[in-house]
């Protein structure tokens, strides 16, 4: 009973270990959301802070999310008029924005959506905000694509039926485009009206990383011919994906990116697409001509983000061996615990030894033992009567 206590001891214990791994690594997200300001300057949601990069990528100031007064990690960050960033979370109508020069909140609006389109901020969006300021909120699974002015007040919302889930979204000086995620298609929308203009049918479909995602529209330059924009796509589960340029006419061209890449978020800087990567915590730099660059980031900023990915996965292996070791420890209690109950079985069987002396012989007790003495004595008695009697006749 004391190897059972024991056993289940060190299997709390093991679970506890694990559990308290498992919250820690919760808090080490890595590089996710991107923004790329107009000056060349980054910035990079890595955890519960937004990093400020400089043009070569080193690290200028780390920007607590708690200092900003947010209550949470944000969704997203998007390059906004006047070196601002607009910064939102999903499921709130309340969107913030950051002045990267003081890197303090400046303001925050309330978008006013309609009471009949509320149940749309259950999704995550993806948010961009034009040259003139009106934001454009993709819904996601809410399949609509919603525009506001930019004092909040709902301008307009695409008709239903447009879309199969949307994510990606960009502005042009004359037009919103959108992604129609599950028809493998961009859309152009009129940006007063939100009717469909020109749809652009990906013709490479085949591939299990189809689902269209984040999207970037490539810097365009008088004269040159480039692609429209470079878009993430998906397999199922939104997390692993490949990244593409996507051409006018609908054809693409893919970067060289690991199988197993997740794509957390796209941005051109200047004439380099850089792709925030969840599977490797890198932020990696991709030419025009799809040539891969060495990653974003000088040589502090690159190892501080290995650094913490290492970090990382010594969480997740010790939150998984704590896993194994507190199922281990039940297994041992529930074996001692058998084991004892089988050492108890064979001493109560020790203690019933069979007395074959006794075996079928019937206790006897009072007038019954008498009658049964005299039965087995009555020869003896004879034979003695016998001997008495003939010494008496001599």
């Amino acid at each position: 009973r004391q190897l059972a206590w024991i056993a289940v001891l060190a299997s709390l214990a093991a679970i506890a270990v694990s559990l308290w791994a498992q919250q820690q690594a919760g808090r080490l997200q890595g590089p996710q959301a991107l923004a790329a300001m107009p000056d060349g300057q980054v910035w990079l949601g890595v955890n519960q802070a937004f990093w400020q990069l400089d043009t070569d990528g080193a690290v200028l100031a780390r920007v607590p999310i708690t200092s900003l007064g947010l209550p949470d990690r944000p969704a997203a960050i998007t390059p906004a008029p006047g070196q601002r960033l607009l910064v939102s979370q999903n499921g709130s109508p309340v969107v913030h924005w950051l002045d990267t020069g003081t890197r303090r909140l400046s303001e925050r609006t309330v978008l006013q959506w309609p009471d009949h389109l509320k149940g749309l901020l259950d999704h995550p969006m993806t948010l961009a905000v034009s040259p003139l300021g009106s934001i454009a909120v993709a819904t996601a699974g809410g399949h609509r694509v919603l525009v506001f002015e930019s004092d909040g007040r709902f301008r307009g919302v695409t008709p239903p039926g447009l879309y199969r889930f949307t994510n990606g979204l960009w502005w042009t000086p004359s037009a919103l485009w959108t992604t129609d995620t599950n028809r493998f298609a961009l859309v152009e929308l009129d940006p007063q009206t939100l009717q469909e203009r020109q749809r652009i049918p990906l013709t490479q479909n085949e591939s299990a990383a189809r689902y269209l995602s984040w999207a970037a529209p490539v810097p365009q330059a008088e004269g040159a011919v480039r692609p429209l924009a470079s878009v993430a796509r998906m397999r199922n589960g939104m997390q692993i994906g490949r990244v593409v340029h996507v051409w006018p006419d609908g054809s693409e061209q893919a970067l060289p990116l690991p199988d197993d890449a997740e794509p957390q978020d796209l941005a051109w800087r200047r004439d380099a697409l850089l792709v925030v990567d969840g599977a490797t915590w890198r932020v990696r730099r991709f030419g025009l001509d799809r040539t891969e660059l060495s990653d974003f980031g000088n040589t502090d900023t690159r190892a501080e983000l290995a650094a913490l990915l290492t970090q990382r996965r010594g969480y997740d292996r010790l939150h998984l061996w704590g896993l194994r070791g507190g199922v281990l420890g039940l297994a041992l209690a529930l074996a001692a615990l058998a084991w004892q109950k089988r050492l108890a079985q064979s001493a109560h069987v020790r203690s019933m030894h069979v007395r074959l002396a006794t075996l079928g012989t019937p206790v006897l007790a009072g007038p019954a033992l008498g009658k049964a003495a005299l039965r087995a004595s009555w020869p003896w008695l004879i034979r003695s009567e016998e001997r008495r009697v003939g010494k008496e006749c001599r």
